[in-house]
């Protein structure tokens, strides 16, 4: 948005880059306890933590620079989706300074708990967010729909949500005596007033929003029709290209060619069936105390279960192909296809996901001396076992990749069915040590030695649980002739997925049975 709409290059790109890639990620795996400042963690863990939170401050305010300089340098034309963006911008920086106190294990002590925390996180979380949220819908709306919004009612919405936001916000940094999740306090408080205000607040930045509403039916549905390019931009997704609405038209040619080739619909009911499982699924967890929960997290596995078998099977015939772009830009990885991005993409948040769990297990067995000594409650044998069964799949894999790519199918089925089997073996011994262990009374609620094992293993079980469902699409897709010497990319990228939840177990491995 910034680039497109101050007519000039984002200002500092490799910086920004750098900062993210080289201080913000890192840091971001370093400052999680801070939010334990005053749970009686180590001097020495409260001192470290607190560099750290005050460390990752500085690559994004290198960042913030960056984008104010972008700005001070081009010629501003203020748009909807720019003035959106130059709140998150104001707001960011607001939420940013408050959270340099937090950092203070001194100041912790007054601030936690209280509604000076939850103006600040809300500045971030909302002000920076929502607000660069709600720029990218406008800035992508004509694009999306081939029509223009109303920048009048478009400016309207963001004055309004602007000013409703910071009468919500701004008054609870005032109240940092004020403890959260109460709900109701004395008048002699004094606490009255800025509660008003924020409440008045609230209620306009929620009416705000009707407006956005309201912008979108006139991008659907109106009759002002967009030029290719309303922003001048020089980004290429914005060089003549045409609207999701002429790309789904039928004829339109796909191979370049020029030849007018069928485009079959590909919009899809999936995606959004597989959210409403999802979020019926954690609604049923969340509703587990009031009685009603089980029968909703049964309704909502159904239609996640119905979702992935219908995306599955309008893949087996290809539904969703959509050859590379030609001449586009792919910066920053022209030499990786999407798909398989997209995958080392997800690996990435994989990593995170593990990084989290197995942090939190070395930082209780770091401050508990008394463990269970090796093999008093896990077999080595069983889990050595395991070990080997996992390690021998993920040659399977790689037999598999090597079979394809020769244009041999029938040996790609063998590898594919060896896989599958070699995982549910691992799945039905690591059961098989689940119920021996709840024989011997060795429960979730075993002290943090069953807590941390069952909820770790779980979840690589449910990860291994997820790649036989991936094996079985692709032995049924390589059944069907799905595959070939020059068509195997599919069979590659689940490779590196199962490759990944093996890796992981080499680390589950040692540190639950043999340390």
């Amino acid at each position: 948005i910034l680039p497109a709409l101050a007519g000039r290059a984002l200002a500092g790109k490799n910086i920004i880059i750098a900062a993210t890639a080289g201080a913000v990620v890192p840091l971001s795996f370093l400052v999680w306890q801070h939010h334990m400042f005053i749970t009686g963690i180590p001097v020495i863990n409260q001192q470290f933590y607190s560099v750290t939170t005050l460390l990752i401050s500085l690559p994004f305010d290198v960042i913030t620079i960056s984008f104010i300089r972008t700005l001070a340098g081009g010629q501003i034309r203020m748009t909807t989706p720019l003035l959106f963006a130059v709140g998150a911008i104001i707001l960011f920086i607001i939420g940013g300074i408050t959270g340099v106190f937090l950092a203070s294990p001194v100041l912790d002590v007054v601030f936690r708990g209280t509604f000076f925390v939850v103006a600040h996180f809300h500045y971030v979380m909302v002000g920076a967010a929502i607000f660069s949220l709600l720029g990218a819908i406008y800035y992508w709306l004509p694009k999306m729909t081939s029509h223009l919004y109303s920048e009048r009612l478009g400016k309207l919405h963001f004055i309004i949500s602007f000013i409703g936001f910071n009468l919500l916000y701004f008054p609870m940094f005032f109240l940092y005596e004020m403890p959260r999740r109460i709900a109701t306090y004395s008048i002699d408080a004094g606490w009255s007033t800025l509660n008003l205000i924020a409440s008045v607040g609230g209620v306009i930045f929620a009416v705000a929003q009707f407006l956005l509403i309201a912008n979108l039916v006139i991008g659907v549905r109106g009759r002002i029709v967009s030029p290719p390019n309303p922003w001048r931009s020089l980004a290429p997704e914005w060089g003549g290209m045409p609207s999701i609405q002429a790309l789904d038209a039928p004829g339109m040619p796909t191979n370049g060619n020029g030849s007018s080739e069928h485009h079959e619909q590909h919009l899809s009911s999936r995606p959004i069936a597989l959210t409403i499982g999802v979020t019926l699924a954690m609604l049923g967890f969340s509703l587990l105390e009031l009685g009603v929960g089980w029968p909703v997290i049964f309704v909502g596995l159904v239609v996640i279960a119905w979702s992935l078998y219908g995306w599955a099977r309008d893949d087996l015939w290809s539904r969703f192909h959509v050859p590379e772009e030609e001449g586009r830009e792919l910066w920053p990885f022209s030499k990786i296809p999407k798909i398989k991005l997209g995958m080392w993409t997800f690996l990435a948040g994989e990593v995170i996901l593990f990084s989290g769990v197995l942090g939190s297990y070395l930082f209780i067995r770091a401050d508990i001396p008394r463990w269970p000594s090796p093999g008093t409650i896990h077999s080595i044998p069983i889990g050595l076992t395991n070990t080997m069964v996992l390690l021998t799949s993920s040659l399977s894999v790689v037999l598999a990749i090597q079979a394809i790519r020769a244009g041999n199918q029938k040996r790609l089925l063998m590898w594919l069915t060896t896989t599958f089997l070699l995982g549910a073996l691992f799945l039905g011994i690591k059961a098989s040590e689940w119920a021996d262990l709840f024989s011997k009374g060795f429960w979730f609620n075993s002290g943090l030695p069953g807590s941390t094992y069952f909820v770790t293993t779980g979840i690589h079980g449910l990860h291994v649980t997820a790649g036989l469902i991936l094996l079985a699409y692709l032995i049924k897709r390589t059944m069907n002739g799905g595959f070939s010497k020059e068509n195997n990319d599919t069979v590659e990228y689940f490779g590196l997925y199962w490759h990944f939840v093996d890796i992981i177990w080499v680390f589950l491995f040692p540190l639950f049975y043999l340390l």
